[in-house]
């Protein structure tokens, strides 16, 4: 800022300062809200994985129930009922394996084992059903709790990266404060130090030193003025040097003169004077003051 004035610099400065905060504040606010738009993300899947497992249990329930239910009626509505159950427990399934890749082991034993427990509904009539038919329920245990350690997972990463987000926006909280006091601290010299020239050049012209120029660095408008207490010294030099020059030209003039006086003075107090040579020199002496 070689050429800023005083209240441009100031300006700047501010203007620098506020910047620097208010990035670190924005930078804070889009933190807080990527953290809030993920947890909000994060408690919607949550939800959704959470209905949908409790969708499979309760289907499968109903699957297990028609199932066992036609081996002894044989009864084509049972049938249906089983099938309007797959298709839903298939769906959820589908959804839980979409938004957790991780549980698709799990998903395809479930797959399997519905494959198993159809496997009835192809029996003939006379056939024997075992009584130990393929249990869905085991398989959605493993089920829930994979579904309970992937939002766990989820949980704990989120949490790792509202730490990550504190320790980032911390420090850019620190650098925005520093970066701030800099600011403050080089302006406040760049501008303090002229003014201290400023206030020795006036001190040096009040006590009559008009040897050293007046030179003020810094903004416009200072150096403006150091400009000005230069012409001051140059004019008062000049002035002093003026009157010193007067002085002596009436000190010339006046010592012959007063030489004079003084003699005249000095015989007139002189001792053993008659009246006659006092009055001439009176005369004398009035002669001189006309």
């Amino acid at each position: 800022m070689p050429h800023a004035s005083f209240r441009t610099t100031l300006l700047l400065t501010v203007l620098l300062i506020a910047g620097a905060l208010g990035a670190a504040a924005a930078s804070g606010w889009i933190m807080l809200q990527d953290f809030a738009r993920a947890s909000r993300e994060a408690g919607s899947g949550a939800l959704n994985l959470t209905s949908a497992m409790q969708q499979i249990d309760e289907r499968s329930l109903d699957m297990a129930r028609s199932a066992r239910q036609y081996a002894v009626l044989r009864d084509d509505g049972l049938r249906l009922r089983y099938d309007e159950a797959q298709t839903q427990a298939l769906a959820s399934l589908a959804t839980m394996t979409a938004t957790l890749p991780q549980i698709a082991p799990h998903a395809d034993t479930w797959r399997r084992t519905e494959a198993q427990l159809r496997a009835v509904f192809d029996l003939p009539a006379e056939a024997a059903v075992d009584d130990a038919l393929p249990d869905l329920a085991t398989i959605n245990d493993r089920l829930a709790a994979g579904v309970r350690e992937a939002i766990d997972g989820r949980n704990a990463a989120l949490l790792d990266t509202l730490e990550s987000s504190r320790d980032t926006l911390a420090t850019q909280v620190l650098a925005a404060i520093a970066l701030a006091l800099l600011l403050a601290v080089a302006t406040g010299w760049w501008i303090l130090r002229p003014l201290k020239r400023v206030e020795q050049a006036i001190a040096r012209l009040g006590e009559g030193q008009f040897s050293t120029p007046v030179q003020v660095g810094g903004p416009a408008d200072l150096r403006r003025l150091g400009e000005k207490l230069e012409w001051l010294r140059l004019r008062l030099a000049d002035l002093e040097t003026h009157r010193n020059r007067v002085l002596r030209h009436v000190s010339h003039e006046l010592k012959t003169p007063l030489a004079s006086i003084r003699l005249s003075v000095d015989a007139m107090s002189a001792p053993h004077q008659d009246e006659a040579d006092q009055r001439r020199r009176g005369r004398i002496l009035s002669l001189i003051h006309i």
